[in-house]
């Protein structure tokens, strides 16, 4: 960390209903899952997008705001193919007035292609996927704003507004939260969100049941080398902005839990992630120096996992909350 920047607080985010077949099939099921985060002291909830049988993101989070008064409500992430920026604006700045301004917006280029296939969009090269997400972070923002306008850009084209739009509770907009894997995304990230998501590049086409990152990706020279673009192209810029990680791996051992579900691949991976702020193994105790350290050092104090890692991490959490 340079001299310039002062420590956050550490925040804990949760990712529930990510995987289908859903847990989600009646009220209940989710008003008891938004319920349980909140009990255990997650900050921040989210939900991801996907085309399958797990719940929607915007009706979910819609949803969750009248179900918890206390939790910031979140995306990881939205795939921004799916929806105009305008549309999408529109929607969000609801969601924030119903959470009486507990939104973050989480929002990626998408990438799993059977997404697209399924409603009949071309998956187009990731270069293409990649400058029309950074398009719509420039049409979000005027959108937000609540004020007609106009936009005509390589993109979204023949955008004219004319007459007023929603605003957001939260000003000037929401949090926008980037997951930056790769040069380009790290950049869009760090010029463009309030959160930069440092993850690990996947493949678009995902292995039934399996994570998809690339191995030479999730080492810890590639992290040191993803930190070192965001703050090269933050700049000054670069106290303004939260830093947070996805954690793909947490194992205690210290008699708390035992979590160890890795099926081959998950493992070969998360060995390759060890060193890393993405898996921990440990007592609770020393991944709380850990998190303690990649904070001190990188300046990470937000923290997001995977339900299967909600046994393990919840420790943590008590461990690390407020501090």
């Amino acid at each position: 960390m340079s001299a310039q920047e002062t420590l956050r607080p550490f925040r804990f985010g949760m990712q529930t209903a990510h995987v289908s077949p859903s847990r989600v099939r009646r009220r209940q099921d989710w008003v008891d899952m938004v319920r349980e985060v909140d009990d255990l002291g997650f900050d921040v909830m989210f939900v991801s997008d996907h085309v399958d049988d797990r719940i929607g993101p915007l009706a979910a989070m819609a949803s969750a705001a009248q179900i918890s008064d206390r939790l910031r409500l979140s995306y990881l992430v939205l795939d921004n193919d799916f929806r105009h920026p305008v549309a999408l604006a529109q929607e969000t700045a609801s969601i924030d007035i119903l959470s009486d301004g507990r939104f973050e917006l989480g929002i990626g280029a998408g990438w799993m292609e059977k997404d697209y296939t399924a409603l009949g969009m071309p998956f187009d090269r990731g270069g293409v996927r990649v400058g029309r997400l950074e398009e719509s972070l420039t049409v979000l923002k005027q959108a937000w704003a609540g004020d007609p306008f106009t936009h005509d850009g390589q993109y979204y084209p023949s955008v004219n507004v004319q007459s007023p739009l929603l605003k957001p509770v939260q000003q000037p907009h929401p949090p926008i939260m980037v997951g930056g894997g790769g040069p380009r995304m790290l950049t869009i990230a760090a010029q463009h969100a309030n959160i930069v998501n440092v993850i690990p590049q996947t493949e678009p086409r995902q292995i039934p049941g399996q994570p998809n990152h690339k191995f030479d990706d999730c080492t810890p020279e590639a992290f040191e080398r993803k930190i070192a673009k965001v703050r090269e192209v933050a700049g000054d810029r670069m106290p303004e902005l939260t830093l947070a990680v996805n954690i793909f791996s947490m194992v205690l051992d210290d008699g708390k839990v035992q979590v160890d579900e890795a099926p081959t691949r998950h493992q070969l991976i998360v060995q390759a992630m060890q060193g890393t702020p993405w898996a921990y193994r440990g007592s609770v105790a020393s991944v709380a120096d850990q998190m303690r350290m990649y904070r001190e050092r990188y300046g990470i104090s937000y923290f997001i996992g995977l339900n299967y890692s909600k046994d393990a991490m919840v420790h943590v959490v008590a461990e690390l909350a407020g501090s």
